[in-house]
């Protein structure tokens, strides 16, 4: 019984702080930095699979459809996978591109003097802004997966 809550509060977690992550992927445009599309797609697939797959596992144990618990554990242990990787992809993918970013910086300004357009600066900001709030999605799909990790555990115990 008690088995049961901590499985209905790690997912609940879990998808609220999915939901989370994809209230930041869709404050920061998906068009912000086009040329990386294969990191949207992950971003993308990573969010609509971890809401609606669980929602859907929910509304069956709701309605007393009994789930395979080989079916059960493979969704949770994709869903972990899938978080896990996401975060890992997107927060190594931010590091380098911030300090790309701040290495680029850093050579610029020693060889040119300060003068810039304010299109320039602005548009510096805004891929900054980008950066954080891709890190931070990162960050909380790890945090997702860890839920539902031990969501898995709590099932495997039981």
């Amino acid at each position: 019984m008690i088995t049961r809550y901590v499985e209905i509060i790690m997912k609940l977690c879990s998808i609220g702080l999915v939901i989370a992550a994809a209230g930041l992927w869709a404050g920061a445009g998906v068009d912000a930095r086009p040329k990386f599309r294969d990191e949207q797609t992950l971003v993308g697939g990573t969010i609509w699979s971890q809401i609606i797959i669980p929602i859907g596992l929910m509304i069956s144990k709701s309605v007393d459809d009994n789930i395979d618990m080989f079916v059960l554990g493979y969704y949770l242990l994709t869903g972990v996978v899938l978080l896990f990787t996401t975060g890992v992809v997107l927060i190594l993918h931010e590091i380098v591109i911030m300090k790309r970013r701040q290495h680029h910086h850093h050579h610029h300004h020693q060889h040119q003097p300060a003068v810039g357009s304010r299109e320039s600066v602005r548009h510096a900001k805004h891929d900054e802004q980008v950066d954080k709030v891709y890190y931070a999605i990162g960050i909380i799909s790890l945090f997702a997966g860890a839920f539902k990790l031990c969501e898995f555990i709590a099932i495997i115990m039981s």
